[in-house]
C-alpha cells in the first residue's frame, strides 16, 4: 500500500489548511483513504491532485453536490 499522510501533512503540500482538508470530507468530496484506529483520517499523495480538480471545479461554478455526485 501507498504510504499515507495526515490531513495536516496534506494540507501543507496542497497549501491549505487541515481544516480545509476536513471539510471536504465533511461534504463527501475529499474521502481519506483511511482512518486509523485513533481516529486519524489518512490519505494518499495522490489525492492532492484531486483537491486541487476540487479547486478547479469550484472555480468553474461546480457545486460541492455536483462534484460528489
Amino acid at each position: 500500500m501507498d504510504s499515507l499522510i495526515t490531513a495536516g501533512e496534506l494540507a501543507k503540500l496542497a497549501s491549505t489548511t487541515k481544516r480545509t482538508i476536513l471539510f471536504y470530507d465533511q461534504k463527501g468530496v475529499l474521502k481519506p483513504a483511511k482512518v486509523n484506529g485513533e481516529g486519524y483520517r489518512l490519505y494518499r499523495q495522490e489525492q492532492i491532485l484531486d483537491y486541487q480538480r476540487i479547486l478547479l471545479l469550484s472555480t468553474l461554478g461546480v457545486s460541492l453536490d455536483e462534484m460528489k455526485a
